[in-house]
């Protein structure tokens, strides 16, 4: 009697731990974005072009380690996978303005969407709307971070 209690105690763990396995398989398969093909969104990239700054604030953008040159209105930033914007030094793009936050928001491609974060305690804002956590960017909308806007574009 008692192998018999051991064999059907097995046999259940095993089906739960198969049962576990699957729902984690899944779990993990709908967090990857779809892709139709392995080069999807491989060659989009995007861009942020400053539209206006705070009449205090100045906009900077990191070209290497070392040297970083001022954006004026109308300029532009590309990039491929990651744009760090904040007000301390180690974002690509560090904005001088006391609203923006040291690490105020990230702009990351996922496939060939491109969604912000936001990470300030100040806020930041999409068309004139409030971001709470993430947020879908379509090309032409116009980011506000502290008093300095930039308009997303998709290259």
């Amino acid at each position: 009697m008692a192998t018999f209690i051991l064999f059907v105690g097995r046999f259940l763990f095993l089906i739960l731990l198969c049962y576990f396995l699957y729902h984690l398989y899944r779990a993990l398969l709908a967090s990857v974005p779809a892709r139709s093909d392995a080069s999807a969104g491989a060659d989009v990239m995007g861009a942020v072009r400053l539209v206006s700054a705070g009449s205090d604030c100045s906009v900077w953008v990191e070209e290497t380690q070392d040297k970083e040159r001022r954006l004026a209105k109308g300029d532009a930033v590309p990039f491929e996978d990651r744009l760090e914007v904040g007000r301390a030094p180690g974002n690509r793009v560090r904005v001088a303005d006391p609203f923006v936050s040291a690490h105020h928001c990230i702009i990351e491609r996922r496939g060939s969407e491109f969604v912000l974060e936001d990470l300030s305690t100040n806020g930041t804002a999409v068309d004139g709307r409030p971001v709470r956590g993430q947020c879908r960017l379509r090309p032409g909308v116009v980011i506000q971070v502290g008093r300095t806007r930039f308009r997303f574009e998709k290259r």
